[in-house]
C-alpha cells in the first residue's frame, strides 16, 4: 500500500485535473504508483469504448 502523502499528492493531481507523467514525477511518486494509475486510466477508457 502506498504512503498517505503519496496518496494525497495523487488525489491532489486528480482533483485539479493535472494527472500526467510529468506532474507525477515532479511530486516524486513511486514508479509502481505511476504505472498503476496509468493502467487504471487505460482500463477506464477501454471499458467506456465497449
Amino acid at each position: 500500500m502506498f504512503d498517505f502523502w503519496q496518496q494525497y499528492k495523487l488525489n491532489y493531481l486528480r482533483k485539479h485535473n493535472r494527472l500526467n507523467l510529468d506532474a507525477m514525477r515532479r511530486f516524486n511518486l513511486p514508479k509502481p504508483m505511476i504505472q498503476k494509475e496509468f493502467l487504471d486510466i487505460v482500463k477506464q477508457e477501454f471499458n467506456q469504448s465497449h
